[in-house]
This record gives C-alpha cells, structure tokens and sequence, in this order.
C-alpha cells in the first residue's frame, strides 16, 4: 500500500510525474527525473533509512525494506586536516552499510518502492556495486533479480553478484549493460534499474540528512567533496544542500583514466553528466581528477594516520584534497564522503602491500618478508617451509636462503602467526 505520494520532476521538460511506475527515467520526454525538494526531516524512531521516512518520496509504506542501512559515522579527522590547513574535516564511513557501500540506501529505498507497487521482478545494469545491493535487497523483499554485471568489474563483486542474484550476464561493458536491459520487452511486473533512478537518488538523500544532524549547519564556504560516477550520490547531496538554502562548494572527484582499482569513478559519459557540470559551476566546486598511485597513498594515510579502512575509490576524496590543496585550505569546514569499497578481493590487497614495501611504509614490525611468508600460507594452505622457500623466489622475487625461511617461520610461530 503506499500512502502520501511526493512528486517527480523532469528536468527536461519540466513535467511533474506521480511515482506510480518504478521509472528510470521520464515517461513524456525521456529526461532525468528528480526527486522534487522536501524539508528536511526530523528523524523519528525507526530502522535503517526510515528514520529519515518523512523526507523521502514514499512515506506511507505500510512495508519497508531495510537492512540496517544508513546511520554511518561522521568521523573527525585528527591529522589530516592540520596537513591540509583545513579547520574542521569529517570523513563520512559509507563502508559500514550491510554490503559495504553508499548504494544500500538507495536500494532500500527502491525495493520498498518496487514491492509496494506490485513489481515481481528487476532487472539491473550494474558495474559491479548496484547489482550487488539490489539483489541482496531483493532477498529481503523477496523480489527476484536478475543482473547484466559489466566483464569489467572486480573479479570479488561479479562473483558476489552470482551469490545474490537470480540470474546473472556479463557484459563486455557497463555501457553494454545498460544498452542491454533497454532492448528487453519486460512484463508488467518487471522493471529496468539504472543507476540514475531517481527512488535510488531518494534514498541517498538521507546521507545528506544525516550530514546535517551533526555539523548543523553549512556555508557557501564550506565544501562537500565526493567521488563520481555517474554522478547520482553528488545530485542527492546537492538537492538536500539546494533545499537548505545554503549550498556549499561541491567537488567532485573521478579518475584519470580507466584503470581495475578506480574504475568505478571513471565514465567518459556520466549518465547524469549534465547535471554534475551544473552542481560544480553553480557551487563554485570543481571537478579534480585522481590516478591509481595517489589513491593507493590516500588508502594507506587514512588507514595509519585516522584509523579507517578505505578502499581506493573510497580514498579518492583525500587523494583530491592532497593533490589539490589551495582549493581546501583556510576552509571552515570540509567533508568527505567514503563511499565504501570493501577490502575483499585479496588481488587488491596484494596490491597495497606491495605498494606499502616499494614505497617505503613501515609494516608493524613484522617485516616484508614475514608479511610475503604470510600471504603464501593464507593462499596455499598448509605449506612445507621448502614449498614457502620456492614461492619466495618465483612469485616475489625474494631470494634468502632456506635456513633463512626456517628462521623466519619459526618467528612467526613465536609471534602467534
């Protein structure tokens, strides 16, 4: 049942749309759809993004999907915002949502939305992310999903996405995905998901909502600085801001070029690409542009120096501000929002030690042979010290004698490893 329909825009034609159908995008002209501006509510006790309930499209759900999502903390830094010369920076752990990323929230809201109006079954474009949340979210409704993953992504989600979904297909692209679930006539109980729908955008709304229960208040001085991909996490920002009244300078960050670590914020063609170039010109932002290298340092500094696990993509905000400094310093206040990429896939895990030993960071006394010893035992399994010596010298190019491989194991066991 759905009860106190808010209202979509168009912002092309500039139509109002009734949320009836799960639309993607706007049923008279094919233009973008937004949410339309709502207050900013006062949270209410309730579960996941629901606390937020009366600031979103629907809020007359007799059902509502959630797994907890939403409630992530706004974290202060403690060493970084002095290099930066920043007087006040939050980092906004979007890692700590049930699949370890911003996109649950829009997918709770979404799945509420689809099973309210009768919808058996979605169909998704995904580049890795949105596929994942969709479907576990559609666990929970009980909603069948079927993916078109783009080939392109992580190795960990395409498989992820197989465990939660009904049906998956990798395509060559993400824009092959896409192309691919806009060829497909569809029941009327099955509906398309890109990622710039707007009951996704709804439900990242609340991350705005939640920024703002803890700084009070913002500036035209302040700074909101976000990874983009096709851009819907910064229009969500932007709309709370708009409706404020106060909108602070937004700086959205993407990467260099198409490369495995971050390309999740890499699109030559953003969907929502229009609408990105309007935020940053009327915000007085700018779009800064990070590469692997300077990400991985961004990862390893927020790991050491402010205690939070940061993936890549997640890292790219302060990867921005430290290449990018004069746009940040002096400024009141800064934050940056993590948009959570979970450290699963032990490719990249490999990656960042191995950047950790090149570049000169110390391991915590352990050493980078005794950390090589360990990642062999934790692949292999059970191993005969001989076996560890060989794959030293072949794989890591670590060449130390036996006995020396003996001694290092054998202080490894003193250590409880």
């Amino acid at each position: 049942m759905v009860e106190n329909l808010g209202m979509l825009r168009c912002l092309s034609c500039g139509r109002r749309v009734k949320p009836t159908s799960l639309f993607n995008e706007c049923p008279f002209c094919g233009g973008i759809l937004l949410p339309e501006e709502a207050k900013v509510p006062t949270p209410k006790h309730s579960k996941g993004i629901w606390v937020w309930g009366d600031g979103l499209l629907v809020k007359g759900f007799k059902s509502r999907v959630t797994l907890m999502e939403g409630n992530t903390p706004l974290l202060p830094s403690r060493t970084i915002r002095k290099e930066l010369g920043i007087k006040r920076l939050w980092f906004k752990d979007e890692s700590r949502n049930p699949t370890g990323t911003f996109i649950d929230r829009g997918a709770a809201s979404l799945l509420s939305v689809a099973r309210s109006l009768g919808y058996r079954k979605l169909i998704v474009a995904s580049s890795g992310d949105l596929g994942i949340s969709i479907a576990q979210y559609g666990r929970v409704a009980g909603l069948s999903t079927k993916v078109y993953v783009a080939g392109t992504a992580p190795t960990s989600k395409v498989y992820r996405t197989m465990l939660l979904a009904d049906s998956v297909t990798i395509k060559d692209s993400y824009q092959d995905a896409v192309k691919s679930i806009e060829r497909l006539k569809l029941a009327d109980d099955v509906a398309r998901v890109t990622s710039r729908n707007p009951f996704l955008i709804d439900g990242y709304r609340t991350l705005g909502y939640e920024v703002l229960r803890e700084i009070k208040s913002v500036s035209s001085e302040d700074a909101f600085i976000v990874p983009v991909g096709d851009g819907a996490l910064l229009t969500s920002l932007y709309l709370v801001m708009k409706h404020v009244g106060r909108i602070p300078s937004f700086f959205a960050v993407r990467a260099c070029r198409d490369t495995p670590l971050i390309k999740d914020i890499y699109s030559k063609k953003p969907l929502l690409q229009d609408l990105i170039k309007e935020i940053i010109e009327e915000s007085r932002g700018e779009i800064l542009e990070v590469c692997e290298e300077e990400v991985l340092t961004a990862s390893i500094l927020l790991m050491r120096e402010e205690g939070i696990s940061a993936g890549p993509v997640s890292s790219a905000p302060v990867a921005a501000m430290l290449k990018e400094r004069e746009f940040f310093r002096g400024r009141n206040k800064v934050v940056a929002i993590l948009t959570g990429d979970p450290f699963i896939d032990v490719a990249l895990l490999r990656r960042m030690g191995d950047y950790i030993y090149k570049k000169g960071f110390r391991y915590g006394g352990l050493g980078y042979t005794k950390t090589k010893i360990l990642e062999i035992v934790s692949l292999k399994g059970p191993i005969h010290p001989y076996g560890v010596w060989k794959a030293l010298r072949k794989e890591y190019s670590v060449s130390i004698g036996l006995r020396a491989v003996y001694q290092h194991i054998d202080e490894l066991t003193d250590l409880g490893a």
